[in-house]
């Protein structure tokens, strides 16, 4: 048997590359689903199921879910949409759905009309909050930020709409300030916070988080003020952040961050920014604008090592899990790459 080809046994025995070829002792990308039209965006993985919105021949944005070691699927619809709907998330058999601004959520099954016809808006579409995204698993509960004359609230809520907790944030010693970028994983939250004097001048930018029972934030990084910084993945080893450089991607570590210092580069593209990034217990994936797949391992990123090309990745919806990666590419295919 030769470990270097052979696809149910790429690279070592065992390793199996599910319906994708084997070169090289590696593993190579392979289609899971087909889409109608467009472009899909992976929004969700759990234990058996990607999820993933896609356009059908209208225009309109409909989501789906396919089974995670399917090969070339047409997927199952769970909600139809319309040009304006964006997929937030999923949480059990929840679907997080903003549309055109107004936020809600259905419940689905095996019968994807329960989801249309059991919708309920969120608490995050009122009073001017902000629904916070999250990432892979599932939180038990979806979160919420508001933005009020002396203080900035994030609120927990269960799938039912019930608060669970709410945790003040009082920016010190400032005229104004505002939270650009937000994430959330499992039950933790993350933000970036900005501070500006009466002259509107910004003299703190800090990243932060809070736990769902916490009563203090903790500061991440020390001030990277005046750079700005987005938020693209958080995981249970780090946040990854874009930086003030196209092509720069920033790693904070987790669950302490770095307190004294702004966040430390991890990578620096030849090819322009990343259009995706995850970490798993090994190493950090992410997607450059060439629609190349690298890897390397946390925290130097030595032996930067490609793992795909020619991806033309969606967005910001590289996921994974144990065994292996998903994103949406174009045209309309959601793609699996095992580990």
């Amino acid at each position: 048997m030769d470990t270097s080809t052979a696809s149910a046994n790429c690279g070592s025995c065992g390793h199996d590359c599910l319906g994708g070829q084997c070169i090289a002792g590696q593993c190579q990308p392979t289609v899971v689903a087909n889409t109608p039209a467009g472009a899909p965006i992976v929004f969700g993985v759990d234990a058996t199921y990607v999820y993933y919105e896609a356009a059908d021949t209208n225009g309109n944005l409909n989501a789906y879910r396919v089974g995670k070691t399917a090969v070339a699927s047409s997927g199952t619809l769970l909600n139809t949409g319309n040009s304006f709907n964006d997929y937030l998330g999923v949480i059990g058999t929840q679907l997080f759905i903003d549309e055109e601004g107004e936020d809600s959520s259905c419940a689905f099954s095996t019968d994807p009309s329960l989801c249309a016809s059991t919708k309920a808006t969120l608490p995050g579409s009122l009073d001017g909050a902000g629904f916070i995204p999250f990432r892979s698993p599932s939180p038990q509960y979806f979160a919420t930020y508001t933005v009020a004359q002396f203080d900035t609230s994030f609120s927990w809520y269960s799938t039912s709409n019930a608060l669970i907790h709410t945790y003040l944030d009082i920016p010190p010693a400032a005229n104004s300030w505002g939270y650009p970028s937000q994430a959330d994983f499992g039950d933790t939250l993350y933000w970036i916070r900005y501070l500006q004097d009466s002259g509107g001048n910004t003299f703190d930018i800090s990243l932060y988080s809070v736990g769902l029972t916490s009563t203090v934030a903790k500061r991440l990084t020390a001030n990277f003020a005046p750079d700005p910084y987005t938020i693209i993945d958080a995981n249970a080893q780090s946040l990854l952040l874009t930086g003030p450089v196209r092509g720069d991607l920033y790693r904070v570590a987790l669950p302490n961050g770095d307190p004294v210092n702004p966040p430390s580069m991890f990578n620096q593209s030849s090819s322009s920014w990343p259009v995706g990034a995850t970490e798993d217990t090994t190493a950090v994936y992410w997607f450059e604008f060439d629609g190349t797949l690298y890897s390397c391992a946390p925290p130097g990123c030595a032996n930067k090592r490609a793992l795909a090309s020619g991806q033309a990745a969606s967005g910001y919806d590289l996921y994974d899990d144990s065994s292996a990666l998903y994103w949406g590419a174009s045209p309309g295919q959601v793609m699996r790459l095992v580990k």
